[in-house]
């Protein structure tokens, strides 16, 4: 499970930082958003594939 989460994570463009997760669409379109925001990388990959679904519907 663990190699999966990785694996969609880098996939979607999740770059990791020290007080933030940037996040960027397949459109091309960066977001960064706290880390405190998430509890897990499988929360940053719902957040990933929802802002992906809005910004490239």
């Amino acid at each position: 499970m663990k190699k999966l989460a990785l694996s969609l994570a880098l996939i979607l463009g999740l770059t990791l930082a020290a007080n933030a997760v940037q996040i960027t669409t397949s459109c091309g379109t960066s977001y960064d958003i706290p880390n405190d925001q998430f509890d897990s990388v499988i929360d940053m990959i719902d957040v990933a594939l929802a802002l992906d679904d809005i910004d490239c519907g």
